[in-house]
């Protein structure tokens, strides 16, 4: 429960130690959780340069795990959040047990605390950051993978070229680009059975998406091994 509360404000848990030293550089509140308490097991966490790293200007929250396979008296306990608070002196250092409920609720209290509530990003009504060619791509994409078998939807890349709405209908004009001349028959099929597949089944899907009528267009070109072009995966999304 807390994990899903803790990603939905953003907080960063780092379950990794070789990152978490560098973690700590950004973000509004670290929170750290060290698994092990006491004995030769602290070592390693002890050992791997978090605690150096500590005074860089943010609210930190230092946690370790009680229970578990270690015996936890009062002397110990004690001597671990001496350790921590000696430290690293800007951190909180909690005690938790998420099965006894030790500190859970006073963790989410301060992580609120800790961090201003985020102006929205988008609209309250807003469905998607995707623009409507993305979707039909989408669309044509996934009745290839419907209509052929093997290596071709795998092979093909969908652009759409035309996108222009009406006020009773969307004309729509696409190609897909397949690497190899033999996949460009086999996308259209026999006097175009295939190629025609697709385009029925994806335009009763814009259809439904879109809720107005749809002009679908659709193309078959050969872009040769386009997969293995830079130039080509960088014009279709694929590399910066």
């Amino acid at each position: 429960m807390l994990t899903a509360v803790f990603a939905m404000y953003g907080i960063m848990i780092v379950p990794f130690l070789s990152t978490v030293a560098a973690g700590l550089s950004i973000g509004l509140a670290a929170l750290v959780l060290f698994d092990k308490l006491g004995g030769d097991d602290a070592g390693g966490y002890r050992n791997n340069g978090i605690a150096q790293d500590h005074d860089n200007g943010r609210d930190q929250l230092a946690q370790f795990r009680t229970g578990g396979d270690i015996a936890v008296t009062q002397e110990l306990l004690e001597a671990e959040v001496t350790y921590w608070e000696e430290a690293m002196p800007r951190a909180e250092v909690l005690p938790i047990s998420a099965l006894e409920k030790v500190n859970t609720e006073y963790l989410l209290k301060r992580l609120l605390e800790l961090i201003p509530v985020s102006p929205p990003y988008f609209e309250k009504d807003a469905l998607t950051d995707k623009s409507e060619r993305f979707f039909v791509s989408e669309i044509i994409r996934e009745q290839i993978l419907l209509n052929y078998n093997k290596e071709i939807p795998y092979s093909v890349e969908v652009e759409v070229e035309e996108f222009l709405e009406e006020d009773t209908i969307i004309r729509i004009r696409t190609t897909i680009y397949v690497a190899r001349d033999s996949q460009k028959g086999i996308i259209i099929g026999h006097k175009g059975s295939k190629l025609k597949a697709v385009g029925v089944g994806a335009r009763k899907q814009m259809e439904a998406f879109f809720n107005k009528k749809i002009h679908l267009e659709t193309f078959v070109k050969v872009k040769k091994n386009w997969r293995d072009s830079d130039l080509q995966l960088k014009r279709f999304g694929y590399k910066q």
